[in-house]
């Protein structure tokens, strides 16, 4: 099997889970509610994940997949600002801040194309009331 590559599965918690396995063994697996896909609707939840997958899969494989349409190819900065982007509302959402560590590498690489506008100026207030969320347990809005 061919690497680096995604794993789409359901997962124990009756989500679905996105696995992206790389060359290094090293696997990042972001966890999705069923409700998520339910508020896109039944066609956009399937173009929403399909389109993603094909476009970050012609990103890693452009020979093999060149004849392939797909929405045209983000850069990897965009992908690795857009995944922060989830992870954050994630955070919030699930009042956590397991994914705070993996938020932080992909703004800090994510800005070296993009710049580091919300990275220095947004994140670490939105980074500290994740944090104070998840100890107070809080119900008060970020």
């Amino acid at each position: 099997m061919r690497l680096p590559r995604i794993e789409i599965y359901i997962n124990d918690k009756s989500g679905i889970s996105v696995a992206h396995v790389k060359v290094d063994g090293e696997t990042l697996i972001f966890d999705f509610s069923l409700d998520q896909l339910l508020v896109e609707g039944e066609g956009n939840a399937a173009l929403t994940l399909g389109e993603s997958a094909l476009t970050v899969l012609k990103l890693w494989h452009p020979n093999i997949l060149k004849d392939v349409a797909a929405p045209a190819p983000i850069s990897r900065a965009e992908i690795k600002e857009s995944l922060s982007q989830e992870l954050i509302g994630l955070s919030i959402s699930e009042r956590t801040d397991k994914y705070i560590d993996t938020i932080d590498n992909l703004l800090s690489e994510s800005s070296i194309e993009l710049g580091a506008d919300f990275l220095v100026n947004s994140w670490p207030v939105i980074r500290k009331r994740i944090i104070e969320l998840k100890v107070s347990g809080s119900d008060s809005k970020i």
